[in-house]
């Protein structure tokens, strides 16, 4: 299911695409998922491209800023992938929702010690800049 154009890079057998490269074999496996009946996974999207889970997860969260345009791709796949979820009414759908790759929804609140209910809202990277706590 691999898209051919990817290429080798670096001797490890890696492979790697370009972002158009990207977002057009994420656009086939959203395709290939709607013709065939099956549900959009991120384990299923892994193996669509061919590439290590290590890999996959590396362009995703982009920490040192190299994967920039491969980390937009595979952003909104992820998002297109929970907001399916989210539209869905089955258990299983709530069960994956509460997963970390999908989003870690929780059932209730997280209990803040008496303190009232708190919110924690960020912006970007969550390395604490553009943050801000809210709590009663």
């Amino acid at each position: 299911m691999a898209g051919s154009s990817g290429r080798s890079k670096g001797g490890k057998g890696q492979l790697t695409y370009t972002g158009d490269e990207l977002e057009v074999l994420c656009g086939r496996y959203f395709d290939h998922c709607d013709e065939a009946g099956r549900k959009y996974t991120k384990p299923g999207l892994v193996l669509h491209l061919g590439l290590p889970e290590e890999t996959f997860d590396a362009w995703l969260r982009d920490e040192d800023g190299k994967y920039t345009e491969h980390s937009g791709v595979l952003k909104r796949a992820m998002i297109r992938m929970r907001d399916d979820l989210e539209q869905r009414n089955d258990t299983m759908s709530l069960f994956r929702l509460k997963q970390p790759c999908y989003s870690r929804y929780l059932d209730r609140p997280a209990e803040d010690g008496g303190q009232g209910l708190q919110v924690s809202v960020s912006f970007g990277k969550s390395d604490g800049k553009a943050a801000a706590a809210y709590g009663k």
